[in-house]
């Protein structure tokens, strides 16, 4: 199986997910990069660097995958909540929160 590379191609990827409302796998996604928040249309932006953020950052097909990743999610589960677990975080003690907003980061659903 090859991995969609448009957007028609992962939408009807994201259409055929694996389970229901009752049934939600669940999903991995490595944390990604911060060229998923550099534009292509930054002036400053160096020629080399360009090319990478041509294909992974904020107007990437990948951070497309990302945006509408989200709502598909939401559509097909209707799930009450969602749990994210971080290797990263740095605190000292356990901490649990949550929030009953949906958040936006630059516009994409993250």
């Amino acid at each position: 199986m090859s991995l969609p590379v448009t957007r028609p191609a992962w939408q009807e990827r994201l259409a055929t997910l694996p389970g229901d409302p009752n049934h939600i796998p669940a999903f991995f996604f490595a944390h990604g990069s911060p060229i998923l928040t550099i534009s292509n249309n930054s002036p400053d932006l160096h020629p080399q660097l360009r090319a990478l953020v041509q294909h992974g950052g904020l107007e990437s097909p990948l951070a497309n995958y990302l945006r509408d990743f989200g709502p598909a999610l939401l559509t097909k589960y209707q799930p009450k909540g969602i749990l994210v677990f971080s290797a990263h975080w740095e605190t000292e003690g356990e901490q649990l929160g949550g929030f009953t907003l949906k958040r936006t980061v630059r516009g994409g659903w993250f």
